[in-house]
């Protein structure tokens, strides 16, 4: 399971364990609902005339109000209204909790005290049960630690935040030509963490591959380290085509046949930026003018143009296809 995965996996349990907790809320009266009146088939008109119920639920009318099974509530002026029933002041519970909690409504229950136990009172007086399965014990991996977080069943991944102590630097090729790779250095600053048999992916803002690193052009399948530093070589799969957005991202596990994204860093070129080139030498490109004098920031092929460096030096230059 990808990070992502397991990000959806978390907002669902959390989602379900907020359903479960909200029908759970605790008994305020034994006698404020009447179980025989709950229809959730009621039809009641949308008419916005809130009550507050006995429960301390706000209904948006009173019909609302006893579709729910609620006895008693307070309109907007403060008047009270009762409907009475053969309420038993101390009932026998309805279900009892597999922990011996005693359940007197039919609804989903959470323990407030474990909320790892939870189900589903009956009408009937059967409480069924639901598990959860957590990923932790379900041998999902973590990238991290497994955090036991207060009110929650499932501990959560708390993945390291290692990805701030990588600083991704990509060279761009002079005309984003596939002929050429794009380079990117890598360094990290941090000390214990290591990412196995990562390689290096560009996406497009389609989310469609542009250029990746293989085993082909990979100096290092081994991963990445604590103060690493080095020059990652990835081959184009598609034209650059500026302006680009997209995001270069470091995937766990892409030499090893299982890919995690663990790491994504945006990136946005209006075009192949002469500042953006670099050369080993200290010698860098400052423009390219055609023949009439016009900067161009892409040599075309078959095109003439006259590269001007940083130390005064001009090149006369043809591209050939």
């Amino acid at each position: 399971m990808n990070t992502f995965d397991k990000k959806i996996m978390k907002k669902i349990l959390t989602y379900l364990f907020f359903i479960y907790s909200m029908a759970s809320a605790q008994i305020i009266d034994t006698c404020c609902i009447n179980p025989a009146w709950v229809d959730p088939n009621a039809i009641c008109g949308m008419i916005w005339d809130p009550v507050i119920g006995c429960d301390g639920i706000q209904y948006s009318n009173d019909c609302v109000a006893q579709a729910a099974g609620i006895t008693s509530w307070t309109d907007q002026s403060g008047q009270i209204s009762t409907l009475n029933w053969d309420c038993i002041s101390n009932p026998s519970p309805l279900c009892i909790s597999p922990s011996g909690v005693e359940i007197f409504l039919p609804d989903l229950w959470v323990n407030p005290n474990n909320p790892c136990e939870m189900g589903e009172c009956t009408p009937s007086g059967d409480f069924v049960q639901i598990i959860i399965d957590c990923m932790e014990e379900m041998g999902i991996p973590c990238v991290g630690e497994w955090v036991q977080i207060e009110g929650q069943c499932c501990s959560e991944c708390i993945e390291p935040a290692y990805c701030d102590s990588i600083n991704l630097n990509p060279i761009l090729p002079l005309d984003g030509s596939m002929d050429d790779a794009l380079m990117v250095n890598i360094e990290t600053s941090f000390t214990s963490y290591s990412i196995p048999y990562a390689g290096l992916i560009l996406f497009d803002n389609m989310g469609d591959t542009v250029a990746i690193e293989t085993l082909s052009t990979a100096g290092n399948v081994y991963g990445i380290g604590p103060y690493t530093s080095e020059t990652r070589s990835l081959l184009f799969l598609k034209e650059l085509i500026f302006p680009f957005t997209g995001e270069i991202c470091i995937v766990e596990g892409l030499f090893a046949g299982n890919s995690n994204i663990v790491c994504s860093y945006q990136v946005t070129w209006e075009h192949v930026g002469l500042s953006e080139i670099e050369d080993h030498n200290e010698v860098k490109l400052v423009k390219m003018l055609d023949i009439m004098g016009r900067e161009q920031h892409n040599h075309k092929p078959g095109q003439l143009l006259f590269y001007i460096f940083n130390d005064g030096t001009i090149q006369k230059n043809t591209r050939i296809e």
